[in-house]
């Protein structure tokens, strides 16, 4: 089943505010990972005064929270961008025209996967054409447009 435009709005929601949390998360894990930094210009090369391991080992520890909390941040942002381009095309499949009541073979239906070509209507569903020597069958709640050819 195609989701919605209304399913992928809840969607976007739930993306959004994880996104927020995220930029939130990052930004204090950024923001701890530089203060590491301080005054002194010896640690900015990674040399210390005086060799401190277990600081040494706080001090990657944040690096890495850093990180990890910018890949998550990364991946919400890419998730956000996807949901609204999908909520587009959600809103324009919509207002396609589908009329299933006048479906004869030869017709074209679109699926979420192309165009295809009708080869036989039954009542819940419709064969198509693939392009090699076998059929495919869609239900018909799967069928996003209709084109009647040659009426």
């Amino acid at each position: 089943m195609v989701a919605t435009a209304t399913e992928l709005e809840a969607k976007l929601t739930e993306a959004t505010e994880k996104r927020d949390f995220l930029l939130s998360a990052f930004q204090k894990a950024d923001l701890h990972a530089r203060g590491y930094l301080g005054d002194d210009m010896a640690v900015v090369s990674g040399i210390r005064r005086k060799p401190n391991p277990r600081a040494d080992a706080k001090r990657w520890g944040s690096y890495d929270k850093a990180a990890a909390a910018a890949q998550a941040l990364t991946y919400a942002e890419r998730l956000v961008a996807r949901l609204t381009v999908m909520i587009g095309r959600a809103r324009a499949d919509e207002s396609a025209v589908c009329d299933l009541a006048s479906l004869r073979e030869g017709d074209l239906v679109r699926t979420d996967l192309g165009w295809h070509r009708v080869v036989r209507v039954n009542a819940k569903s419709v064969t198509v054409e693939t392009g090699y020597s076998w059929t495919d069958r869609y239900p018909l709640d799967r069928i996003i447009e209709t084109r009647l050819v040659g009426r």
